[in-house]
Formats: C-alpha cells, sequence, structure tokens
C-alpha cells in the first residue's frame, strides 16, 4: 500500500493512499478522516520521528515537539520516496502552536548526491504505515467487544438470554 498523507493532530485521524485499479495502470487516493482515536502504538509510531526530526532541524534534544503528520512522495519513473514531516510546539503565550515542517527529503539513491532522509526513517516508515493498516482495518483505541465471535448477533443474544 502507498500511503500519501498520514495524520493525527490530537483529534482527527486522516489517512491518504493510493490503491491500483485491478488489472490497470490506474491508480485513485482513498482518503479516510476519523474523530475514532488510534490506538497508542499508531501516536507512539508518529512521535518515534521526534528525535531525528530535532536533529535534522538543529533543534535542542529537549525542544518538546509534536510530530503530528507526514507527507509522502513518489518519484513518477523511479517510485522512490519522499517526506515531509509535520511537527508542532505548543507556544505558552499564543492560543496556537507553531506549526513547521521539514524539508522534502527523498530516500537515498547512490546516483543522487544531494541529501537524503536519515537511515531510521525506512523502519520508522515501515511502522507508521503498518499502523496506519491496522488503523483502516478498524483498530482503534476503543477495542472490538466482538473481536473473537464469528456472529456477534447471536453473541448479544446469548449474553440477553443469560440474563432472563
Amino acid at each position: 500500500m502507498k500511503y500519501r498523507k498520514i495524520k493525527f493532530n490530537g483529534t482527527e485521524v486522516h489517512i491518504e493512499r493510493m490503491v491500483k485499479s485491478a488489472g490497470a495502470h490506474d491508480e485513485r487516493t482513498d482518503t479516510l478522516k476519523s474523530f475514532d482515536a488510534p490506538r497508542p502504538e499508531f501516536n507512539d509510531a508518529m512521535q518515534a520521528f521526534a528525535p531525528s526530526v530535532r536533529r535534522l532541524l538543529e533543534l535542542p534534544g529537549d525542544y518538546d515537539l509534536r510530530v503530528t503528520g507526514l507527507s509522502i512522495s513518489y518519484q513518477a519513473e523511479s517510485e522512490r520516496r519522499g517526506l515531509v514531516i509535520t511537527c508542532q510546539k505548543k507556544l505558552a503565550d499564543a492560543n496556537a502552536p507553531l506549526v513547521f515542517n521539514t524539508p522534502h527529503l527523498p530516500e537515498k539513491d547512490i546516483d543522487d548526491p544531494n541529501p537524503s532522509w536519515p537511515q531510521e526513517w525506512y523502519d520508522l516508515l515501515d511502522d507508521l504505515c503498518e499502523q496506519a493498516t491496522a488503523y483502516v482495518d478498524g483498530k482503534r483505541e476503543q477495542q472490538d467487544l466482538f473481536e473473537d465471535e464469528a456472529n456477534p448477533v447471536a453473541w448479544v443474544a446469548d449474553r440477553i438470554l443469560a440474563r432472563t
């Protein structure tokens, strides 16, 4: 699955992913926006980018920032990915946070001498995409009461009948 955006601002999850049409060269973008809270692992996967973002932006190690989104691009000819990471910092004397983005950084390419994203971003991005897939598949903070039940209606009926 090719993700374009993975965002969580503390209240809303926004996920965009590219889906290929079966047997065709066409792609479409599926978008999911939800106020269902993600599992803690989702937010942990986003915040795992924070230390390397601080290093990249030459910020002090104790600089309090919160990663709120990733935008992922793909080069048409090579499928080489690029990342922009959006972060926020709360400000004591303002009613809105400071919002800033990393520069767009592409994956490493031995033929390109320009800067590329840090090595740890590969695993971090894989982890976050895994969490995004779980979110899209319905794995949210609120547990599924019927996760182990083949027939939820029968499960509820059995519980009701057990009380009578």
